[in-house]
């Protein structure tokens, strides 16, 4: 128990919240990655028709973002085997953040042209995959430090990601209605930079890191795939 503690009960309550602190910082990451990335979703594809007027511009940016996303949660699990999951989600988390701020304030000096804007929002999307796909790949970890059943943790985090996805987009209408578009991908921007390094933190209080003497799952796919290559050629 912590040294100090007069109380039994006030100690039950310390130590039920160093217990459960890795699993509420997951669920309050994915409420603040999941609304950056909707608010995202909600005001890039709205900027890129603002700008350009062209619906073929609008599909390639959608489409760009479906692509990357792919791309991100492969990069995710190479990241994860290679330098941690703690480590890769607080990465994805700032470099998504940069991606996004480099928007309004590139539009702001008069510099954001459609050619840096598609990219920058393919950005974005592949580090929020990344960060998604560190998170979801400890899961199992953070239940069982926080003594949670692994499918109530699963749920809670779904209904949390929903929840965000849902009204982040009324929030980011009601100020792009009051202070423009631009503005709204500040909040994207903090958001994901925030949300990234809290799941980070919670992450490393589990004390998951790669172990040193186990090959990472990525390891054997290479060593496969050469195999193959070898033997076709």
């Amino acid at each position: 128990a912590p040294r100090g503690c007069q109380s039994s009960t006030w100690c039950d309550v310390v130590l039920a919240f160093f217990r459960l602190w890795p699993l509420l910082g997951i669920l309050f990451a994915a409420l603040v990655l999941r609304s950056g990335t909707a608010v995202t979703s909600f005001a890039l594809p709205w900027l890129v028709t603002s700008l350009t007027s062209s619906s073929f511009w609008t599909s390639v940016a959608v489409s760009s973002c479906l692509i990357a996303s792919v791309l991100g949660a492969l990069a995710g699990g190479i990241l994860v085997d290679r330098i941690g999951p703690a480590s890769t989600i607080k990465m994805a988390g700032l470099c998504g953040a940069t991606a996004i701020a480099l928007v309004p304030l590139l539009h702001h000096y008069g510099m954001l042209a459609t050619f840096i804007l598609v990219p920058l929002i393919a950005c974005s999307t592949m580090f929020d995959s990344a960060a998604s796909s560190a998170q979801d790949s400890r899961i199992p970890e953070i239940a069982e430090v926080a003594n949670v059943p692994l499918r109530r943790l699963i749920a809670a985090k779904s209904v949390v990601g929903y929840a965000a996805t849902l009204g982040a987009p009324l929030i980011a209408g009601v100020i792009a209605h009051d202070m423009g578009t631009v503005v709204t991908l500040w909040h994207s921007a903090v958001s994901l930079a925030f949300g990234g390094i809290v799941a980070g933190l919670a992450i490393a209080r589990c004390g998951i890191h790669r172990s040193t003497t186990e090959r990472p799952t990525v390891f054997f796919g290479f060593v496969g795939f050469a195999a193959i290559w070898r033997d076709e050629h």
